[in-house]
């Protein structure tokens, strides 16, 4: 089912995702968002910075803020690294020195309410998204998150048409 902006406002607030402030439309009808601000960095780049304590730090928060989603029943559908903000505390303890944020639920949605939409990033689809005319779960989220992790250490993007043409290429 759609994930409107009133059903992210009523997520019970968790510190791994980001929260709506406010929402709304303007006089001429486009769609705006207020959220916290942030003074974001590259998650890869704190990785490169801070090693493998930092990516596991990272890593422990993302799949928190996705645990607590799914507790929820909201699946997200689009987890990438454009959707997962990160901020230095300035800290220097690796488990301290950043604070990650889950955003951009926009593609959301409710798990068990109609059929799931099909959406999603190349690189970060699950194979049964590549292969079925099914969609999203929170399996696929799961997933996402693994090759969002495949980002994080290599900084590269985990599934390209080059490792997979035939499947990637259909989308």
């Amino acid at each position: 089912s759609s994930f409107k902006d009133s059903d992210h406002q009523q997520i019970p607030q968790h510190p791994g995702v980001l929260r709506l402030l406010a929402f709304g439309v303007d006089e001429l009808g486009r769609r705006w968002q207020a959220f916290p601000l942030l003074q974001t960095e590259s998650a890869h780049h704190l990785v490169d910075l801070g090693g493998a304590s930092v990516a596991l730090s990272l890593l422990t928060q993302a799949a928190s803020g996705l645990a607590h989603l799914h507790g929820n029943r909201i699946i997200i559908g689009d987890l990438k690294p454009d959707n997962i903000l990160v901020e230095s505390t300035g800290r220097s303890n690796p488990w301290q020195s950043s604070q990650l944020f889950i955003s951009d639920l926009d593609l959301a949605c409710v798990v068990g309410l109609e059929r799931q939409p099909r959406v999603g990033t190349r690189g970060y689809l699950a194979p049964e998204l590549l292969d079925s005319e099914g969609g999203v779960s929170t399996a696929s989220d799961v997933f996402a998150l693994g090759a969002w992790l495949v980002w994080l250490i290599s900084g590269r993007e985990p599934f390209t048409t080059e490792l997979n043409p035939a499947r990637l290429g259909r989308l």
